[in-house]
């Protein structure tokens, strides 16, 4: 590939994101949409502010403190979140846009503080806004990184270009990319780590051996339950590397110095907190000896045929992608094997398989975009066939992606899933359990395999009746097809009408302007239009 056709694929890549950023800011939660992700924030904003991971001195941070939610008691008397530093670095930035955001709107500011949210007080409303601006920022780039990775592998640009935008809209990485948990970012870093190492592999350029090493370093500082997936690449590269003999180079010691300092910041931070290299914060619960006891099989199951969970259905693409992966290259096939498999491994034998309160099995959303490369040839053989038969079953299956992703993006999965809890102990009430809670834990589990229940027939329905009726008040046989005359309704405000979208909370409750907002979306997505016909007439001209 020259440098034109190259030059013309950044181009392209650059207008799918700008596309699909304008689509996935328009729908995004901005706010975070459950406690994880506040506890998050609450890392990021001490790292700002004081430079510390301990949790600072906010009405969130103190609620999160005093209820023991995802945080741990560190060395040093301070209170950590046992999630990873990698989503407070990345975060940092966004939190000071938002600081300088909350300096010119005071009003806003003091209208949110007012308010309250789950019975606690609330604070920062733009740095909350914008640190939640990342995760749909990072979703259109992870689609514009599995457009480049298709072209270096081969494909063409327009079959590459469709595939990534398919990834786009009718998978659930846009109904996780409008949250705020790590998964996202996580995604983004091995894609990009993948398609570095693509480039890497054609050019030897050291830039593209560092970028390789650093996003490694930055998806297990994201997640350290992908800390195998980096391993297989890591070994993958050096194996290739010594068979083609350059593993002694420029290029691999530019590889392995982001991977060395990573590392070290992982040991370091941990031993700061908690006075031992690998303890990140899951050591108590990883104690107690219960969180990776559930049979694999039927986690592997649930992952992969659930109907509130199962990837065929809320990624119907990967049937796609299983069938085109024998047009990629074997050492390609192996290492895309490899990494996925590594990254189901450790989570489906954990109680949390499922992923709880978010849409779709969010721990194995890294692996969806590696699976997508082998989407396109399939897509571009389909295109050519002779007769209309593949193009008429690929149409079929991303149709039906875009309505399972669609309701995903329509209804917020928070308002179906606390709806759908209330149900459950209606449905099940004799469920076995110690206590309420674990009884609780085993209903999540049983929406996940009923059908009644499943994303995104209920968000459906549930839309349904928004646009219908208005006045949030489901009956249970209606929504969910119970015996039971009982009539539910969201518990939280931002679960009612549609304020868990941004824009829509902004205006409403805090009576801000939003048309600047969606004047420069509008913008942004005819900008990212005029880019692609731009890159398209220019290659047809050749």
């Amino acid at each position: 590939m020259d440098d034109r056709e190259r030059s013309l694929d950044r181009r392209a890549a650059w207008a799918l994101f700008l596309c699909l950023a304008a689509l996935y800011l328009a729908t995004a939660v901005g706010l975070p949409d459950n406690p994880d992700a506040e506890v998050e924030f609450q890392t990021a904003r001490s790292l700002v502010r004081e430079q510390s991971l301990a949790l600072g001195d906010t009405p969130e941070a103190r609620a999160i403190e005093a209820l023991g939610f995802d945080v741990v008691r560190g060395v040093d008397g301070g209170v950590y979140a046992w999630f990873g530093v990698g989503q407070a670095l990345v975060a940092a930035p966004f939190y000071v846009l938002g600081v300088a955001a909350a300096t010119l709107y005071p009003s806003i500011e003091t209208a949110h503080t007012a308010d309250r949210a789950y019975g606690v007080a609330r604070s920062e409303y733009f740095e909350h806004l914008f640190v939640g601006l990342r995760n749909p920022l990072l979703g259109a780039w992870t689609c514009a990184l599995v457009f480049l990775a298709s072209r270096r592998l081969g494909a063409a640009r327009a079959a590459a270009a469709l595939a990534a935008t398919l990834l786009g809209v009718t998978t659930y990485l846009w109904p996780q990319a409008r949250s705020t948990l790590s998964d996202v970012q996580a995604a983004c870093a091995l894609i990009l780590a993948f398609e570095r190492w693509l480039a890497w592999r054609e050019r030897e350029r050291v830039l593209d051996a560092v970028l390789c090493g650093a996003a490694l370093a930055l998806l297990v500082l994201t997640r350290v339950a992908l800390a195998p997936a980096a391993a297989v690449f890591v070994v993958a590269i050096v194996f290739e590397r010594s068979r083609r003999a350059r593993l002694v180079s420029r290029g691999t010691f530019a590889f392995a110095v982001p991977l060395v300092l990573g590392a070290a910041l992982f040991v370091a931070v941990n031993v700061a907190r908690f006075a031992r290299p690998f303890e990140t914060g899951y050591g108590p619960v990883l104690a107690s000896g219960r969180f990776f006891s559930y049979p694999w099989y039927l986690g592997l199951a649930g992952l992969v045929f659930s109907p509130g969970k199962g990837l065929l259905w809320l990624a119907s693409g990967v049937l796609v992608a299983c069938f085109g992966l024998r047009h990629l290259e074997r050492s390609v096939v192996w290492l895309v094997v490899a990494l996925v498999l590594a990254i189901f491994a450790p989570i489906v034998c954990t109680q949390a398989w499922h992923g709880a309160y978010t849409f779709g099995p969010r721990y194995v959303l890294p692996a969806v975009p590696l699976l997508w490369l082998a989407v396109a040839p399939v897509v571009e053989r389909a295109w050519h066939a002779p007769r209309a038969t593949p193009r008429i079953a690929l149409a079929c299956v991303f149709a039906f992606g875009a309505a399972a992703t669609w309701g995903g993006v329509a209804v917020d999965t928070m308002t179906h899933l606390d709806l759908a809890a209330q149900c459950a102990r209606a449905a099940w009430p004799e469920i076995g359990g110690a206590d309420e809670r674990e009884r609780d834990d085993a209903r999540f589990v049983a929406l996940q395999w009923d059908l009644r229940f499943a994303a995104p027939l209920a968000h459906w329905r549930i839309l349904g009746d928004k646009l219908r009726d208005g006045d949030e008040r489901y009956p249970a046989r209606e929504l969910f097809g119970l015996d039971s005359d009982l009539v539910v309704e969201p518990v939280h405000a931002r679960e009612r009408g549609f304020r868990h979208f941004a824009w829509v909370d902004l205006g409403r409750r805090l009576h801000g302007t939003v048309w600047p907002v969606w004047t420069a979306l509008v913008v942004l997505f005819v900008a990212g239009l005029g880019l692609a016909r731009s890159v398209f007439r220019r290659a047809a001209g050749r």
